[in-house]
């Protein structure tokens, strides 16, 4: 019998030397809390929008954009929620109005559209 212990042969990363490489750590770890939360919110919506009889397959693709623009949206508010910024946010600031009531006012990207297509959702 040996007294050799054997140690495994893969090293490890090492501890953060720094506050920035901590700052840099958690903010890599956001970005996979993100990343994942969405892979799993993206089934999960489709299935439901399948169950509800909405049946968008692959072979269609007109409504692509509209997909994207959801899951964009869902992604910056889940970056918002960790305080990282995010492309969609500047847009979101640009295309709503929260009221002193509450309610948010889609007014378009410019003033011209406000007439036609301003509507209003209650949050």
């Amino acid at each position: 019998m040996s007294n050799v212990v054997q140690f495994p042969k893969e090293k490890r990363g090492s501890p953060p030397q720094s506050m920035d490489e901590v700052h840099d750590n958690l903010e890599n770890v956001r970005h996979v809390h993100v990343d994942e939360t969405m892979a799993i919110i993206a089934e999960v919506i489709f299935d439901h929008l399948s169950l509800s009889g909405f049946n968008f397959t692959p072979e269609d693709d007109s409504y692509v954009k509209d997909v994207a623009l959801a899951f964009e949206a869902i992604t910056s508010m889940l970056y918002k929620y960790h305080s990282m910024d995010y492309p969609l946010q500047i847009v979101a600031d640009q295309l709503f109005t929260l009221q002193p009531d509450g309610t948010v006012m889609f007014s378009g990207m410019n003033d011209e559209d406000t007439d036609d297509e301003t509507t209003e959702e209650q949050v």
